[in-house]
């Protein structure tokens, strides 16, 4: 199947909100506004590239997800306790390190890769969504899981916020039917062909947004909810109306340094926190941002740069060792099916 390119153009604007959202000098409008978007889009993408391919085993499906999730998720929880030890020189036990992969949440705080909670979060949810899409009526199903989890999602969280009463979270499950919901969204706009629709009508559906984009920012940057903490029905519709605008007036667009953070979100999303805590860390003692309390959208951009460059720098021997095994094993596969 042909890579859609411009998934992963809007999976590298993404990532970028991502690492933009994690640096501290952010200014708090801007803050909310990435906030209000940027993990409802990766669930989103993920749903959405689910359509069509609901025939996919569930074991073999499981199984590829946990490839594609789980190992990576272990490996950056083993590169953060890496970094935790040696780098920063920090003492760390077993039993802690243990607890913080096992549970993740904000149990990971503790090897300063608090961003790792996302990917056993979408793995969870994507097995539970994928179970959606064994019925014979899919659409149907979907939708109205849609709708229910769109009226459950807030009582859930707030249920599960007083339950806990500011303890951590285990794997922050009470995110699992916000993301379920955003999943089903994804998927439906993918078996509706919502982008090739959209690029037929781009002109209107501009001009729409342009009204629409001043009044939804003055809504989130008013709103102080997160897709791990929303009690309101306002929040999912709001990130879904934002995404809309995002793709109206995104697509079409070819940016190929874009695409290529986009195809590389997992190693960047994997790595960036570390790199990010890192500049804290000098930044406390050579004060090169200034005071570390004053907001800036500059100085969180370069951060943002920085902490992109850096991640990809330090996975680039894993991309190419990738890059030079995947033809190899392609080639053994095609020989082996050939002699079967």
């Amino acid at each position: 199947m042909k890579r859609n390119t411009y998934i992963d153009y809007l999976k590298g604007i993404a990532i970028i909100m991502v690492v933009l959202g994690h640096c501290w000098k952010l200014p708090q409008d801007v803050f909310r506004l990435i906030y209000s978007i940027h993990m409802p889009l990766f669930f989103a993408i993920s749903g959405y590239l689910l359509a069509g391919r609901e025939d996919e085993p569930l074991g073999r499906f499981i199984v590829k997800k946990a490839k594609t999730l789980l190992i990576p998720y272990i490996v950056f929880c083993l590169v953060s306790c890496v970094f935790r030890v040696i780098i920063l020189e920090k003492s760390l036990s077993v039993k802690e390190a243990v607890t913080a992969v096992l549970l993740g949440g904000e149990n990971l705080i503790i090897i300063f890769n608090y961003a790792l909670w996302f990917l056993p979060v979408l793995f969870i949810s994507i097995v539970l969504f994928k179970l959606l899409l064994c019925f014979k009526k899919k659409e149907y199903i979907v939708g109205i899981s849609v709708l229910v989890l769109f009226v459950i999602s807030p009582r859930i969280q707030a249920y599960v916020y007083s339950a806990y009463n500011s303890e951590p979270i285990p794997q922050m499950f009470h995110v699992i039917p916000a993301a379920v919901l955003c999943l089903g969204v994804g998927y439906l706009c993918g078996r509706i062909g919502y982008l090739d629709r959209i690029q037929n009508k781009k002109i209107m559906n501009i001009a729409v947004a342009a009204v629409l984009a001043p009044i939804l920012i003055a809504l989130t940057i008013d709103n102080t909810e997160q897709i791990f903490h929303f009690e309101t029905f306002l929040y999912m519709p709001l990130a879904f109306v934002l995404i809309h605008v995002l793709v109206v007036i995104t697509n079409g667009n070819d940016n190929r340094c874009i695409e290529y953070l986009g195809k590389n979100s997992l190693y960047i999303y994997g790595i960036h926190r570390l790199v990010l805590f890192y500049i804290y860390e000098k930044e406390k003692q050579y004060m090169l941002f200034g005071s570390l309390s004053e907001k800036s959208l500059v100085d969180s951009l370069i951060m943002t740069v920085i902490s992109i460059v850096v991640s990809l720098a330090i996975t680039y021997p894993v991309l190419l060792l990738k890059e030079w095994i995947k033809p190899k094993i392609m080639c053994l596969l095609h020989i082996n099916n050939r002699e079967a």
